[in-house]
């Protein structure tokens, strides 16, 4: 109950993303038992460097000698109870801050659900940090204010790190100033540049933004990437903009669409009505016989049909699928289809797990279709439409 807070929005991550971090994910942000003894500070740091090596450290965790001194004496004075709980909760989360390298990690991951959607394994040495914190603060207890102030000095001495190394922000541009006020989402393009930056000017006209930034990335960005990372902005992705809201267009050039405000070397740009994106509505399921080669539908009977629903997997997409048609099994023709990468992606930020994409075509008969292995076909029952 008490975790229940912290736990929930992972839960509804993996719920609505479907998304669980494998072991290979996991491994790149583990940590190693010599980073427990390398400081990041100026006064241990080059010494620790000299010592350790740079291979065989991740991450600079060693709290401090003037802190790990203070919780072994708060060790020592602390009741059973209080000693119980460091010394267990600390060994722990430094065992599963190591990850996959131990079996014991291996074994939670495969049996406690929650671990899978933890993609920073290092931050678990928060908590002997928490440990040795409650413990030296047990160790000062009760001692005269300048035993207390001296350890607190000595302690802020050891970890100094100063000049600290920050980017500096200039505050929100002219292009997100001048959006204030107006309606509807905002996209910075190419979508793939400065979202840091776009967020922070977000601030001065608080629209919706199709930009964003995470280590996480959903599956419906990680498809809006492929229609806005490019300088240039086809059909497709303006029909895309449309259909999740965007009215305006901030980037240095943006083809097909009306500059309404010009900073130089930031546009802004208004998206004008026309057709949209949509979500890919569910078909009629039919038998689906998955090969090496691609997937096989077999209707049963010669019928009419102009399209072809599928779940999307995460592959490449494609805007000209090799589709075939044959009412026999026999005899095969080409049948010229396109698959709409907008309607996919809207129907992802709808459905991230289980977002469909579809293959249209004008309206043939056929009682077989065969699919090749280059479109992003999740394995499943496919569905047609007529």
């Amino acid at each position: 109950m008490i975790l229940w807070p912290a736990a929930r929005p992972y839960f509804r991550v993996r719920e609505f993303q479907g998304q669980e971090f494998t072991l290979e994910d996991v491994s790149g942000s583990a940590t190693t038992l010599a980073s427990y003894a390398s400081p990041g500070t100026r006064l241990w740091g080059p010494l620790a460097q000299r010592q350790l090596g740079t291979e065989a450290v991740t991450e600079a965790l060693f709290p401090g000698l003037a802190a790990l001194l203070l919780g072994l004496a708060g060790l020592a004075v602390a009741p059973r109870r209080y000693r119980a709980v460091a010394l267990a909760a600390s060994a722990v989360a430094i065992l599963l801050s190591l990850g996959p390298e131990t079996a014991v990690y291996r074994w939670i991951y495969e049996h406690v659900v929650l671990v899978r959607a933890v993609r920073v394994l290092s931050r678990f040495a928060l908590v002997p940090v928490l440990a040795l914190s409650v413990l030296a603060g047990l160790a000062l207890s009760g001692r005269r204010r300048l035993a207390v102030l001296l350890a607190l000095a000595a302690m802020a001495a050891e970890s100094s790190n100063l000049p600290l190394r920050l980017e500096r922000y200039e505050g929100p541009s002219p292009a997100a100033r001048w959006l204030a006020g107006r309606s509807g989402a905002v996209a910075h393009l190419p979508l793939s540049d400065d979202n840091t930056w776009h967020m922070l000017d977000g601030v001065a006209h608080w629209r919706p933004l199709v930009n964003g930034n995470s280590a996480f990335m959903p599956r419906p960005f990680d498809r809006a990437l492929e229609m806005l990372a490019g300088p240039r902005l086809d059909a497709e992705g303006i029909r895309f903009l449309r259909g999740v809201g965007v009215t305006h267009v901030v980037a240095g050039e943006a083809e097909g669409l009306t500059v309404v405000a010009d900073f130089g070397g930031e546009r802004v740009f208004e998206v004008p009505p026309g057709p949209r994106a949509a979500p890919v509505d569910a078909g009629e399921p039919v038998p689906t016989l998955w090969t090496g080669a691609g997937a096989l539908v077999d209707l049963g009977a010669p019928r009419r049909l102009s399209g072809l629903v599928f779940e999307l997997a995460d592959g490449p997409w494609v805007e000209a699928p090799r589709l075939q048609r044959s009412l026999d099994g026999q005899t095969w023709d080409d049948v010229a289809a396109t698959a709409s990468l907008a309607d996919a992606t809207l129907s992802l930020y709808r459905d991230p797990r289980r977002g469909r994409g579809a293959l249209r075509f004008a309206p043939v008969e056929a009682r077989f279709l065969r699919i090749g292995p280059e479109v992003p076909l999740r394995p499943g029952v496919l569905e047609i439409l007529p």
